[in-house]
């Protein structure tokens, strides 16, 4: 199956983003608006379970403030 770009997926809709705070976002805030983001770009549900997964590991890895 050919990958197709971002623009060429489809919206299945446009989810409320939050403004950031003075331009920033907490780690936590930044995650749910890229798994949104990519929700609405029709991302398949396989690859946003592992984008999850993969923000588990540097939770976990407690680097973050």
């Amino acid at each position: 199956m050919k990958h197709r770009f971002i623009g060429e997926r489809g919206a299945i809709g446009t989810p409320k983003v939050r403004q950031p705070r003075n331009g920033l976002y907490t780690f936590e805030e930044a995650i749910e608006i890229f798994i949104r983001a990519k929700t609405a770009e029709g991302v398949r549900p396989g690859t946003i379970t592992g984008y999850h997964d993969i923000f588990r590991y540097f939770r976990q890895l407690n680097v973050m403030p």
